[in-house]
């Protein structure tokens, strides 16, 4: 099959969970022999040479595009003018007349069976003629806005999400009208979908964990420091800098109290400069900012925490952990979607005085942590493998054929004449 592939972000380096996903998936689609054309909206900060992406793609744009920022006070012309748009902001950020003529260009002329879309935010630039259309969920969206405005203490943003949310739902389950196919990370997800669009067609095609991650013991570093608790996960994502305010705020103090020579690592690129300067004092606490690659950070746990309130989708933080043999607590959002048996392979903990008990025991109890990691490793290992990934992404493209298609609907196609 001929595909184009419509990303939102070039996906190398894949150094965080949205390209890691769309990396996986291209490296997947590759594997079951379609033969990509490429178009992502956004560059990446740095990409040497363009020969790994032609190890899977027969040709690709990487467009170099500046898009808003969901979780920052700017582009407020934009946001403004989409008070007024049935569209939402989030998927308002994304429309491109240069990025919608380069698809309708290559989909003319590449000879192209198929369009996939990263997200529900490409379809904004998907043309009417480019079908049949596939969608790749990295998340269930309004979803994510849902468990925001449950967390958000400010009565006028938990109007602004309200409103956006409501937006961000009709727009998926528009986007969801025209796709013939729609892969999403977890049955979670699936059965979400499906709420929503009972005649849709969902494939579960999971995230994986990366197939280079060391065990404990091969690990050059010399494997876990005791002590040490690691968050790793990117801080210009607002869900991850929730669930650090809230670790370093409500969990934190109660494991010091009780493992005064605990410390925290937490690994994430781009922490916003205000961010830091919020958690400056905070006691036994340090921040590595951006780093190249997080697995020798990780590799020094002795446990990894994932107190996330914020969210959809399935995390590969925990799939990164896991696959290293780590000893994981989380809440029951962060582990959401994932088939992680709770007290064996992973330890759920739901408030703030069970999620410091949960990490200060096992700071103190090396076998448990041992065992926790080995079971995390092994379900890691044949549950979210690329073999794996490959055997939903073959299953999904059966399904695919073009009378699998639905007719744009009224807002959809409103998207396309306003942009």
């Amino acid at each position: 099959m001929r595909l184009l592939y419509l990303a939102l972000d070039c996906p190398l380096p894949a150094n965080n969970g949205t390209r890691l996903r769309t990396w996986t998936m291209l490296r997947a689609l590759h594997a079951e022999g379609c033969r990509i054309t490429l178009v992502c909206q956004r560059a990446s900060e740095i990409l040497h040479d363009g020969s790994e992406l032609h190890q899977v793609c027969e040709a690709f744009w990487i467009l170099d595009q500046q898009v808003g920022s969901l979780s920052h006070g700017h582009d407020w012309g934009r946001r403004m003018a989409s008070l007024a748009s049935p569209l939402p902001y989030s998927a308002c950020r994304f429309r491109s007349a240069a990025v919608r003529a380069l698809v309708r260009r290559l989909w003319a002329s590449a000879g192209c069976e198929a369009i996939l879309c990263d997200s529900v935010f490409g379809a904004v630039n998907v043309p009417p003629e480019a079908r049949p259309l596939i969608l790749n969920h990295h998340n269930i969206e309004h979803r994510i806005l849902t468990s925001y405005r449950e967390t958000e203490a400010n009565p006028l943003k938990r109007v602004a999400a309200d409103w956006e949310g409501r937006k961000l739902y009709r727009w998926e389950k528009a986007a969801g009208e025209l796709a013939a196919l729609q892969l999403v990370c977890s049955q979670v997800d699936r059965d979400s979908l499906l709420r929503q669009q009972p005649q849709a067609r969902v494939v579960v095609a999971p995230n994986i964990a990366p197939a280079t991650a060391p065990s404990p013991a091969a690990d050059d570093s010399g494997g876990e420091e005791p002590g040490l608790v690691v968050f790793q996960g990117a801080l210009d994502w607002f869900p991850n800098r929730d669930a650090v305010d809230f670790f370093l705020a409500q969990i934190w103090p109660l494991v010091l109290r009780d493992q005064p020579g605990a410390r925290l690592l937490i690994v994430g690129r781009r922490p916003p400069a205000a961010f830091l300067a919020r958690h400056r004092r905070q006691p036994r606490v340090e921040f590595t900012g951006t780093v190249e690659d997080v697995r020798p950070y990780l590799a020094r746990a002795a446990v990894a925490v994932v107190p996330l309130r914020i969210g959809s989708g399935t995390r590969l933080k925990i799939l990164e952990a896991g696959a290293m043999g780590k000893a994981i607590v989380s809440t029951p959002l962060g582990a959401e979607g994932l088939e992680l048996a709770p007290g064996s392979e992973i330890v759920i903990a739901a408030g703030r005085e069970e999620f410091a008990r949960e990490v200060t025991q096992l700071l103190a109890s090396p076998q448990r942590r041992l065992s926790l990691g080995a079971a995390a490793r092994a379900r890691v290992q044949t549950d979210y493998s690329f073999d794996a990934l490959r055997r939903s992404v073959r299953q999904g493209l059966q399904q695919l054929s073009p009378a699998a298609t639905a007719d744009w609907s009224a807002l959809a196609a409103t998207a396309w004449q306003q942009s």
